[in-house]
């Protein structure tokens, strides 16, 4: 976490309030101590590309533009 916190490379998160495998508290820090791109995705657990694939898309298609 400390070196992804340092980088200067552009970063995305695009995670799920379901998924139990995500330290919260990290995307917390990565929030507001860096300069990622941070999407929560509400109602998906861990298979997010499976479960919410179309949004997944957009957030990273988005994403992709902005650079």
């Amino acid at each position: 976490k400390d070196e992804l916190l340092k980088t200067e490379k552009p970063l995305c998160f695009v995670y799920s309030e379901q998924d139990p495998l995500i330290n919260i508290s990290w995307m917390q820090d990565f929030s507001s101590q860096s300069q990622a791109v941070i999407h929560t995705v509400p109602g998906s657990g861990h298979m997010l590309p499976l479960e919410q694939p179309k949004l997944l898309c957009l957030y990273i298609q988005q994403w992709l533009n902005e650079l």
